[in-house]
């Protein structure tokens, strides 16, 4: 018997190695590698790691006796697709729903993250935020020195609190379950006001939390679980013995040590009778497939299908695409539908199918940011040929609602995708974001406002070519505050932007202070060795007035310039303004513990180390073995620490020395004048 799990919690965790101790072969599927971390290894149970939508569930779920949902009580969107493929699929569908708390009296209950942000905004004091990483661009609005975020020691977690502003010194990464006495240890650290938390249950540490805020005086603020309806794990548990018995599969009582963990692990991916709207079957053996297969580019659904599109669907024996996309396209299609969203379920369903025409249908166009652009290469390697049909794109519709051409912009995804908004800005072009996923409009308009382009002006379309269709437009600062629908693009005017021009500006265009500053000539080779590209992230330790990071960012994609001094940062920061670098981010603190949270990079310039030379080192090359790192240096003290540090990451540097000397008038008469000689240290694998 043939159990699938959707998991990532503690009871799909427990419920699966039970399962499997009596007798069934478990499947279990969980989102992220973390979640295959957390549920280890047991005979019996086959873990498979991936976000999956509809379509991707309804393949997995192909052969199985029963599913079972024990995602967390807040993942609804999960738990509707499940629901939806467990239908599709002809499965069994079981909730595994874990407990709702006793909520305290004096806690603030919100519907959801955007409510808890806003009932925040009047309210001063440091916020521990106890929800999850993903929900971090919800406080996109307060100020991010205030916020506190717990999240997973993963990376995709700190990549997101990045992307939120948050500072680094903020981020407590840490792994549950935790302790009341360890929550109030960090209530008191932090000086927290306010914590904000979901109603995790028991499991979810909820109890030990708000016992700490109390203790703390912290107001505890709730997000309302979601309504569902669902079963405790005994009731699940009983019902699957059940149902094993009458199928004569039980062996044992649920525990590991009953009758030993079964050895039958999940079978191969196994296909039943003809089901409506799933793929089956297969070819007969021996036959070679034959079909003409049609990509079609659909728009944003039947309105906007072009007349060879709609040719091709009336005569497709068989049309497999997005669950939503083929909902819409539900009275156009003759055949049978399929739904699959990733290119490798996409290729799973056409390799099922027997029949002389097939079609693919994407949203929008085929070559605009489509699937289209991972399935053309696996249908190549199967010698299988395509014919492509366009589409209306996202951004020629937005195009015509606003009466302009769109040849001169910028073309970026936020679909699923990380996207940094400043950045693409740097082209001085306005930019279109197709977006989706974790970053929508609101998000993407945070990430402007906390570089400084708070002003600048943004349109949003939602909903483009349907019935609820809304053009919105404000500056970044207004739009950063709302909220949109799922199918949104963003497009952001043209921003200030960096001069352009060779190398080794002078020096007297930089804001200096008495901050001590890479000259114009040693700056130009700096940035010659590391030979920076645009789409390079950098870092500048030691940045002083940051002329090397200003320099760094007409030339990068993103910039880190790593500063203790506390002048010296607001130097920079002028510098930032100046120059409309607002790729570059200043980040106050002493390398190499500042480094810590920072992307990885793929070029560094050290123009300070505070002793720490070695250390620094380590933490490049430790983000990224193939980074190209140039270390200026005027004492040979570095000069040697610098050798002892590429020596000991196994790598033998170039050395060069500059010696500069100027020419200044005395009397009548000019002199030489010469500066410090400066040694440029460079390494890297190529």
């Amino acid at each position: 018997m043939k159990i699938v799990v959707f998991g990532g919690t503690t009871e799909g965790r427990e419920l699966s190695h039970a399962l499997a101790a009596l007798g069934a072969s478990v499947t279990v599927c969980v989102a992220t590698d973390y979640g295959r971390e957390q549920q280890g290894e047991a005979k019996g149970v086959d873990v498979r790691t991936g976000h999956l939508d509809a379509g991707g569930m309804v393949v997995v779920l192909s052969g199985a006796d029963l599913c079972v949902d024990a995602t967390h009580p807040y993942a609804t969107a999960a738990t509707d697709n499940i629901r939806v493929a467990s239908e599709r699929a002809g499965v069994v569908y079981k909730r595994l729903l874990r407990p709702a708390s006793e909520l305290p009296e004096n806690a603030v209950t919100v519907p959801d993250a955007e409510s808890a942000a806003a009932y925040l905004v009047e309210k001063p004091g440091n916020v521990l935020l106890a929800t999850g990483s993903r929900e971090l661009r919800a406080f996109a609005g307060l100020d991010s020195a205030r916020l506190y975020p717990r999240v997973l020691p993963a990376a995709e977690s700190l990549a997101l609190c990045a992307l939120a502003g948050i500072p680094s010194r903020n981020i407590i990464a840490m792994q549950g379950p935790f302790s009341t006495e360890l929550d109030l240890a960090l209530l008191r650290q932090f000086d927290i006001r306010y914590l904000v938390t979901k109603d995790g249950g028991g499991p979810g540490g909820f109890d030990a939390k708000a016992r700490a805020a109390s203790e703390a005086g912290a107001t505890l603020i709730v997000l309302r679980r979601p309504e569902d309806a669902g079963e405790d794990y005994k009731t699940v548990l009983r019902y699957c013995k059940e149902l094993l018995s009458s199928k004569g599969e039980l062996e044992g009582d649920g525990s590991p040590a009953s009758n030993g963990i079964n050895s039958r692990h999940a079978p191969a991916l196994q296909t039943r009778g003809p089901r409506s709207g799933v793929f089956c079957g297969g070819l007969p053996p021996g036959k070679t497939r034959r079909f003409k297969l049609t990509l079609i580019g659909a728009g944003a659904g039947p309105d906007t299908l072009t007349a060879q599109a709609l040719a091709a669907l009336t005569r497709a024996q068989a049309v497999v695409g997005a669950p939503r996309l083929l909902e819409s396209l539900a009275g156009v299609c003759a055949g049978p539908q399929y739904p699959a969203s990733s290119a490798r379920d996409m290729l799973a369903a056409l390799e099922a199918l027997d029949c002389e025409r097939a079609a693919v249908v994407f949203s929008g166009d085929g070559g605009f940011f489509s699937g289209a652009r991972s399935l053309l290469p696996l249908l190549d390697q199967r010698g299988w040929e395509a014919r492509v049909l366009p589409g209306i794109s996202s951004v020629q519709m937005l195009a015509a609602r606003l009466g302009r051409p769109w040849q001169d912009w910028r073309l970026a995804s936020a679909h699923g995708v990380d996207a940094d908004a400043p950045a693409e800005l740097m082209g001085g072009k306005p930019v279109f974001f197709l977006t989706g996923g974790k970053l929508g409009p609101a998000a993407l308009c945070g990430q402007l406002v906390r570089a400084g382009l708070d002003k600048l002006s943004v349109t949003v379309g939602e909903n483009l070519a349907c019935p609820d269709e809304r053009i919105i437009s404000g500056t970044a600062a207004e739009l950063a505050g709302k909220s949109f629908a799922p199918l949104s693009v963003l497009l952001a005017e043209a921003a200030p932007v960096l001069p352009r021009r060779a190398p080794g500006w002078p020096d007297d265009v930089f804001i200096r202070g008495n901050t001590p500053m890479t000259k114009q000539t040693v700056r130009a080779a700096v940035l010659s060795k590391l030979a920076v590209t645009p789409h390079d992230v950098c870092w500048d330790v030691g940045a002083g007035t940051g002329s090397v990071s200003v320099e760094l960012a007409a030339m990068a994609r993103r910039v880190y310039a790593v500063e203790r001094d506390t002048d010296a940062c607001g130097l920079i920061e002028q510098n930032r303004e100046k120059f409309h670098a607002w790729n570059l981010a200043v980040i106050q603190g002493s390398a190499p513990e500042a480094l810590a949270n920072l992307p990885a990079p793929d070029a560094v310039f050290i123009g300070g180390s505070g002793g720490h030379l070695g250390a620094i080192l380590d933490a490049a090359f430790a983000g990224n073995q193939a980074v190209r790192v140039c270390v200026s240096a005027v004492t040979l003290e570095t000069v040697h620490a610098a050798l002892e540090g590429f020596a000991r990451l196994g790598l033998e540097p170039d050395i060069v020395q500059i010696a500069v000397s100027g020419v200044k008038r005395a009397g009548q008469l000019h002199m030489l004048a010469a500066n410090d000689p400066v040694f440029l240290i460079t390494g890297g694998r190529s």
